[in-house]
């Protein structure tokens, strides 16, 4: 996946699975029909950044 920053979006584009060819026993994944993805940039970051809290948070109680 290509992830895009612009000025007031982040997009995700061409997706792929590597792992899950023409040729795979578990059969191909085909995204050529997926459109783009796009996220508002500033709600996009700010729940990065509540993701990486929580995961501070949790490492920290173990």
């Amino acid at each position: 996946m290509r992830i895009t920053e612009e000025d007031e979006v982040i997009i995700w584009s061409e997706f792929e699975q590597p792992f899950r060819g023409e040729e795979s026993d578990g059969g191909y994944w085909d995204y050529t029909n997926l459109k783009s993805l796009e996220f508002n940039k500033k709600l996009y970051e700010e729940q990065l950044k509540a993701i990486c809290k929580k995961l501070r948070e949790v490492g920290n109680s173990t």
